[in-house]
């Protein structure tokens, strides 16, 4: 009995369609995106408050934060500019019967998410470089 029930899960798994793999896919994909958002948003905070130690005056603290502000400015604008081809990617992904755009739209968001990760990632070791010099 417990074979049959095994066998029928595995059966029923591999009958999903592509569609449903996709919106799976995509949910994933905006998952580790708001993961990504959220790891940026703590660094962010602590490497402000390691700018505002290191400095040896409150003046030159306000202009290391306003240094560092100005450059993840740039970082926060281009994680807009995505966050907004996210909205209309979500609204294809959900109204489209069309499985080969929804693939299409799900694989599109994956990458973005990489990208997304890998940007933030370079702007954290950019900013601790020079922090750290």
């Amino acid at each position: 009995m417990r074979y049959l029930t095994l066998l029928l899960f595995f059966f029923c798994v591999s009958c999903l369609s592509p569609l449903d793999q996709a919106r799976r896919d995509y949910t994933q994909a905006l998952t580790e995106q708001h993961t990504a958002l959220i790891a940026f948003q703590s660094w962010d905070r602590a490497h402000q408050f390691i700018l505002i130690h290191q400095a040896a005056s409150k003046s030159q603290a306000k202009e290391k934060l306003t240094t560092y502000r100005k450059k993840r400015l740039e970082l926060q604008t281009q994680i807009a500019t995505w966050l907004k081809q996210e909205d209309e990617s979500v609204d294809v992904l959900l109204s489209l019967d069309q499985e080969t755009a929804a693939v299409e739209k799900a694989k599109q968001e994956k990458a973005q998410v990489a990208t997304l990760k890998q940007a933030i990632t370079i702007f954290e070791q950019q900013q601790e470089k020079e922090t750290s010099r």
